[in-house]
């Protein structure tokens, strides 16, 4: 009977054990907002890919780039979440983050920042001393800079796009040692596109930004109107002229220059739709545009240039 008791009691043990650490991982998951951090990854890595090509590129060097990012973008997210952890309770958007609902103490947090910050930059030092130097002015441009603006007007989305597109250029620095002309027209495509991208989330999310007092919309005034949707379809179409320097500097040829513009007509057309519409569904659909956009870019440029 004790001999069963006990077995019952080790399992209950084992069981808690099991809920706690799946709890954590989620927490962790959570905090290093895992979904945006693997698109930052990825555009680093395909940085890397356009402008050194696969034969340059080693495995090695994809698995310090993939952990070293992830590690210090993720830690980024998570410096973001102790900064604005009150302001995450108002928000219907943020409310059950881990911090928010208190399932995780900011004691912890920070000693998880701390950790992942000093790994990943490791890791990226040993690619090349430059895409730590990068990585870690991403880092604070995000968490100190981005993160407090972001209550004092649409301004902080013009600094927030900067440590947004920093990872291709680490990932290129990571290859070439330096700013090419060519990093920094990945720079700019990745730089200019999240101005749809921000907008059209902070368009969905009006009421819930009030609340927490965040200012993202151009238009601070009004809001939601025709000006917003205007400027997202003019960053939209701006992507266009940076298709023709590609191609005029030889990096595409007329096969690639039309597939990016076949990407590029499919964004503004989204820009258009707002624009003409200024409803919540097709902020909406510019939003998962965007999400799609970027990627696809990346990737089409990738075998485009390296082919």
């Amino acid at each position: 009977m004790n001999s069963t008791k006990h077995t019952y009691s080790q399992s209950q043990k084992w069981s808690s054990a099991q809920e706690n650490a799946s709890s954590f991982l989620g927490d962790l998951a959570e905090l290093f907002k895992l979904r945006l951090s693997f698109l930052v990854v990825f555009s680093s890595v395909l940085g890397a890919v356009i402008v050194g090509g696969l034969s340059v590129f080693t495995f090695s060097d994809f698995v310090l780039l993939f952990i070293g990012g992830l590690l210090t973008s993720g830690s980024g997210s998570a410096v973001n979440q102790v900064l604005e952890k009150d302001v995450d309770k108002l928000m219907k958007r943020t409310h059950n983050r881990p911090l928010a609902k208190d399932s995780i103490s900011v004691p912890k947090v920070l000693l998880i920042i701390g950790l992942s910050l000093c790994v990943g930059l490791t890791l990226l030092y040993f690619l090349h001393p430059m895409a730590a130097i990068f990585s870690m002015v991403a880092w604070a441009l995000y968490g100190f800079v981005y993160t407090p603006m972001k209550k004092m007007g649409p301004f902080a989305v013009f600094i927030g796009a900067i440590p947004g597109a920093l990872p291709v250029l680490i990932g290129t620095v990571a290859v070439e040692g330096q700013i090419s002309f060519l990093a920094f027209l990945l720079f700019s495509i990745q730089f200019i596109w999240q101005f749809p991208h921000f907008w059209a989330i902070a368009w969905i999310s009006d009421t819930d930004y009030k609340k927490a007092g965040f200012r993202l919309l151009p238009n601070v005034l009004s809001s939601k109107d025709e000006s917003v949707a205007w400027q997202c379809l003019v960053y939209a179409t701006l992507l266009i002229p940076i298709s023709l320097v590609f191609w005029y500097n030889g990096f595409l040829g007329y096969v690639g220059l039309a597939v990016f513009n076949i990407f590029n007509l499919a964004y503004i057309f989204y820009a258009y739709k707002l624009y003409d519409e200024l409803s919540d569904e097709a902020a909406k659909n510019l939003m998962f545009s965007s999400f799609f956009y970027l990627p696809l870019v990346l990737l089409s440029l990738s075998f485009l240039i390296i082919l």
